[in-house]
């Protein structure tokens, strides 16, 4: 199972979990509960014990040396404590405020999608799917599985837009696929290629007649993705 440490004294960052994540999230929730996945270890325990980056508090000479822990279970745990179940992740993720919610409340814990499917062997994982794995040891579909059934099962949501909108919603899925595009942020994403070679922000809004029609569009689309 993959492991993640500390960084000595000389870095720039209390510990290095392959991701940003902040000192106080972790070290103060995960030590001062005495987190049962906290394994004994020698890593320069004295020289992180002195460390003066230690802002809450200098850990005793024992726990100092409890460097490591599992990021998997870390994740799973989060999820548990957001979502009781995989019907209510599922439901959440379908609604594009709660599902940004959730991404944010995972963020400020210091979890980071792609490193965490990195660590968990898969790197292609839909993120909703990923979070089912980890937390209710749900099956796994990869992002291009995901988009091509959205592709296959939902010809009538294609059709009911024009050929340019059509292509446009193409390209937002094809990057979800290949990018891991976790939130299609309006209007940032239409910046992005291949998206932004549909024209400025005003022209693709222009093609879908209106802001709230593409932001209707783009809400359905990630709500057909959750439900594929």
């Amino acid at each position: 199972m993959p492991r993640l440490r500390t960084v000595d004294a000389a870095g720039d960052a209390g510990f290095a979990l392959g991701f940003e994540v902040t000192l106080r999230a972790v070290v103060d929730s995960l030590l001062a509960n005495g987190h049962a996945r906290f394994k004994d270890c020698n890593r320069g325990g004295d020289r992180l014990r002195d460390d003066p980056r230690w802002k809450f508090g200098v850990p005793g000479l024992t726990v100092a040396n409890k460097l490591w822990f599992n990021i998997l279970d870390y994740t799973a745990e989060k999820v548990r404590t957001l979502c009781a179940s995989p019907d209510e992740l599922r439901a959440r993720w379908a609604h594009a405020g709660q599902r940004a919610d959730v991404i944010q409340q995972l963020a400020e814990r210091g979890i980071d999608f792609q490193t965490v499917a990195l660590q968990a062997g898969k790197p292609e994982a839909d993120p909703f799917d990923l979070l089912c794995h980890l937390a209710f040891n749900a099956p796994v579909l990869t992002r291009r599985q995901r988009a091509d059934r959205v592709k296959k099962q939902e010809t009538a949501f294609f059709d009911y837009f024009g050929p340019e909108a059509r292509e446009i919603l193409n390209d937002l899925l094809e990057k979800y696929a290949t990018d891991g595009e976790l939130q299609f942020t309006l209007p940032d994403v239409l910046k992005l290629p291949p998206i932004s070679h549909h024209g400025n922000v005003a022209e693709i809004i222009g093609v879908f007649g209106g802001a709230d029609h593409l932001r209707n569009a783009v809400n359905q689309l990630q709500t057909l993705l959750c439900a594929a």
